[in-house]
């Protein structure tokens, strides 16, 4: 009984994952559309604090009772997310270089 319990779980997950991706991939199409860009633009640099200052308000007015706000939230974390990660393999990249010319040095 307790693996059925596991699996339906999963499935009930994959689930949750797979609707809730979409309508965040809806609601980015949408505002894509609509002219809104330069999530990515590494060049910005107040891009990272202003995607948080976003996030922030839209936390903010779901806390006020807009539910809608749950999908922009997921959007903005995500995109947070993808910025933490390439900073990290930015910082992981750079000090493996950094490993490999000192070591050519030695």
């Amino acid at each position: 009984m307790g693996n059925y319990l596991k699996q339906q779980g999963i499935a009930e997950l994959s689930n949750l994952v797979a609707s809730f991706s979409e309508a965040m991939r809806a609601k980015l199409w949408k505002k894509l559309g609509q002219g809104f860009e330069g999530w990515n633009d590494e060049t910005d640099e107040h891009l990272y604090e202003d995607l948080e200052e976003k996030l922030y308000a839209h936390v903010r007015r779901f806390k006020e009772g807009d539910t809608t706000q749950l999908v922009d939230i997921a959007n903005l974390a995500a995109m947070l997310w993808w910025h933490n990660q390439t900073r990290v393999a930015v910082k992981l990249h750079a000090s493996s270089m950094y490993g490999k010319i000192r070591s050519h040095r030695d």
